[in-house]
Order: structure tokens, then sequence, then C-alpha cells
């Protein structure tokens, strides 16, 4: 099967720009896991807004602070906000 173009072969990169490729996205590999910012246990993935418990800029909570401090304190809190009647 031939076609039109010629296909560019592929080509190997370097280390150094592998890296670079993956810090471009965010990627880090072998770097150890982020702490929880209400437990201080690791924390998978991107982890979680731990509002309103901590600020959004504090850091990320991991899924079990999530499940077990954070949902629970957001519907606490939408217990609390006045009801909105619609007009």
């Amino acid at each position: 099967m031939s076609s039109d173009r010629d296909e560019e072969p592929i080509r190997p990169i370097s280390q150094e720009q592998f890296d670079d490729v993956l810090e471009r996205a965010g990627v880090s590999l072998g770097s150890p896991p982020k702490a929880c910012i209400l437990c201080g246990g690791p924390v998978t993935g991107i982890g979680h807004n731990p509002e309103p418990l901590a600020s959004y800029d504090a850091g990320r909570c991991c899924s079990v602070c999530n499940d077990t401090k954070v949902i629970p304190a957001r519907i606490r809190a939408m217990r609390r906000a006045p009801r909105i009647e619609p007009q």
C-alpha cells in the first residue's frame, strides 16, 4: 500500500526532551505523592477540592477525607443556607 506523502520516520527523543514534555503536561513520574491538606495521607490522582474545610489554594485532599469530611461539611452548609424561593 502506498500513499501520496512520505511518512516521517519515528525518531527517538532524548531523556531531557521527554522530561520536558512531561513537565509541560504536568506529569511527574517517580515523585512522592502529595500529602492531603486535611489528614496528611497520600493524595492519588489530582485529589479533591477541600473547601469548605480548607482553602482551595492550600492544597488538595485525599478521597477518604473528601468522602468522610468535605462532602458532609458541604451538605451541612447547604442545610444551613437560607432557602431561595422561585418567583
